[in-house]
């Protein structure tokens, strides 16, 4: 028997709030992974690729503006050059802020949220038709507004509007305006190949032959959770190419414990090529010295030496 009367605290998307064994509230940070402001009059192409046929995207007045144009074939793309990179037990956050031309046209699709073409989700407008869509493979599960789990009072489209993504391994949340329109739950497959997942916009025409826009003024991707993980480590002593990582992580550090007569090419990728991370070319030195870089990398992480070699890598 309770003395006591047990208190659930709860949001408005209906999540509870819980404690530690030893009575501390649980609370988590909401750290950027991905996006950038927009100042200025260009696109900086060190956040965002920008892919176009016969269609506009445009950077003025602090937002981006992705046109069709009037040709029945323009299209344009627009994704983040880094991923929002997924950790167990956190959460992951998109939040944008949208604003349409109109409330639809025929023969044109938009679509906005945390996806790269093959796997994500996101919402998307269809012709004047609202809904929000999971991918995995290529294969995308739409479900229209009046079929939402949640509210199905769909915002006004040419106003600009608060629009957020929760994803976790099992669900996905969906948000218009901090009102929880609808939630994935993917209970016994994988609603996605992989949640480590860029920004992405899309404005395609199949048809349409009049200029619609997206209006984008805040395009982002938080981790719910702290920024850093516990790292490992990886003591290279071979001359040959070793893959420390596959998929994206940060890299803290590299030591080099014998500088002598060798050179080091870290790259973003699992092979000998590709992004450089950093050239290291230590000369003919003796005494052991640590390179600190503290940046993301998106595809994986390799090292590959010439010569003989020492070094030990600290990542996650």
């Amino acid at each position: 028997m309770s003395y006591f009367k047990k208190t659930i605290i709860t949001d408005g998307y209906g999540w509870s709030v819980e404690a530690t064994p030893m009575d501390e509230l649980r609370v988590a940070n909401a750290v950027r992974l991905v996006g950038s402001t927009f100042s200025g009059s260009t696109i900086d192409p060190t956040f965002w690729s920008i892919v176009s046929a016969s269609a506009t995207a445009t950077q003025t007045g602090g937002e981006i503006v992705l046109a069709s144009t009037t040709s029945g074939s323009g299209s344009v793309v627009m994704q983040s050059v880094r991923s929002g990179r997924y950790v167990g037990g956190n959460s992951n956050r998109y939040r944008a802020q949208i604003q349409l031309s109109d409330t639809g046209k025929a023969n044109n699709t938009k679509k906005w949220g945390m996806f790269d073409g093959s796997n994500g989700c996101y919402f998307k407008l269809s012709g004047s038709s609202m809904s929000v869509c999971t991918m995995k493979a290529g294969s995308e599960t739409p479900v229209a507004s009046a079929s939402w789990n949640g509210s199905t009072t769909l915002p006004t489209l040419t106003n600009c509007t608060a629009y957020e993504i929760y994803i976790t391994n099992s669900k996905v949340y969906f948000v218009i305006a901090g009102t929880l329109v609808h939630t994935t739950s993917a209970p016994t497959t994988t609603w996605t190949e992989t949640t480590t997942l860029p920004i992405r916009v899309e404005n395609i025409n199949s048809g349409n032959t009049v200029d619609t826009t997206i209006n984008i003024r805040v395009n982002t991707i938080y981790r719910l959770g702290q920024l850093q993980t516990l790292p490992t480590y990886r003591h290279i002593s071979t001359g040959s190419a070793t893959i420390c990582k596959y998929g994206a992580g940060n890299l803290h550090r590299i030591v080099v414990n014998d500088p002598s007569n060798t050179s080091v090419t870290v790259y973003d990728s699992v092979s000998g090529s590709g992004n450089v991370i950093g050239i290291i070319d230590p000369g003919n030195g003796t005494l052991p010295f640590t390179l600190e870089y503290h940046v993301p990398f998106s595809v994986g992480l390799t090292v590959v030496p010439v010569g003989s070699i020492d070094l030990t890598v600290v990542f996650e």
